[in-house]
């Protein structure tokens, strides 16, 4: 738990910092696209964590001495602030990923793709089943791209269904490609913090094509 806990961590930190930089830039697309992605994914994963946390002391959890259990109840109003998640989840399938044409959305995909390919061809562990996830994600937004371009009010409602994994399983892949990254950088894969990431990478990569897979039998 601690292990995953310290790798989203991280890699939540680097999505902050990836959105910041387009903010920085100027890069408007790229904001308004990571906009729902950063929010939803941040305040989902840091109320799941102070879940966690709360495991970890197990029925002293509940013993607001620890403060824990304050930081539990605390977390759970940030999925609501500022547009609920379900919203932000809308927001991306409706609007967000229709941005020029999709060409924000495309952008971004082949960004990764082509880190995680560099990768995959340095023998890099796990680089392979990142690419296989990214697969499965660029084939989920193309089908929402295409049902909420179709005009067919049966798709429509369809994507809107799935808009929620559809973002999970953006925003995990976001954290995979960070992950991938990071451990690409020798001084930090020699650091302890590479086995968090490691773990963190294994966990995410089957929930994110799970998710993928999910949009495209239209399932929440």
């Amino acid at each position: 738990i601690l292990q995953q806990l310290q790798g989203h961590d991280f890699t939540l930190r680097l999505f902050a910092i990836v959105f910041a930089q387009a903010v920085q830039k100027g890069d408007t697309d790229r904001v308004a696209l990571l906009t729902p992605l950063c929010k939803a994914q941040m305040t989902r994963l840091g109320f799941e964590g102070a879940s966690e946390a709360l495991q970890v002391f197990g029925g002293m959890g509940y013993v607001e001495e620890t403060g824990i259990a304050q930081l539990l109840r605390d977390s759970r109003i940030a999925m609501i602030y500022e547009g609920t998640n379900g919203i932000q989840a809308l927001d991306l399938s409706g609007r967000k990923l229709h941005l020029q044409g999709g060409a924000a959305v495309r952008a971004l995909l082949g960004e990764i793709w082509q880190d995680l390919t560099q990768f995959s061809q340095q023998k890099m562990p796990l680089a392979e089943s990142a690419l296989q996830a990214l697969e499965a994600v660029d084939k989920a937004v193309i089908y929402q791209q295409q049902c909420v371009d179709s005009g067919d009010e049966r798709l429509i409602k369809a994507a809107q269904f799935s808009a929620e994994d559809c973002l999970q399983a953006m925003a995990g892949m976001i954290q995979l490609w960070l992950g991938c990254k990071a451990l690409a950088d020798a001084e930090i894969a020699a650091l302890p913090l590479s086995k968090a990431l490691t773990t963190t990478i294994k966990l995410l990569t089957p929930e994110v094509t799970m998710r993928a897979g999910r949009v495209l039998v239209g399932h929440v």
